[in-house]
């Protein structure tokens, strides 16, 4: 659901993100993508102790 609703919201970093990848596969492989590059930033920000700047 995280990576749905990132695909769909007005940060372009993730739906520039969402677009390149569902051109190139289905829908539901880009939002599972999405999802996963969330989690990767999330757990990088908690590793390592810092707030999330774009």
């Amino acid at each position: 659901m995280t990576g749905l609703i990132a695909a769909h919201s007005k940060v372009p970093d993730f739906s520039s993100f969402y677009n390149r990848i569902s051109h190139r596969g289905t829908k539901m492989k880009a939002v599972v993508a999405c999802a996963h590059k969330i989690l990767r930033i999330i757990y990088k920000l908690l590793s390592t102790h810092q707030t999330y700047q774009k």
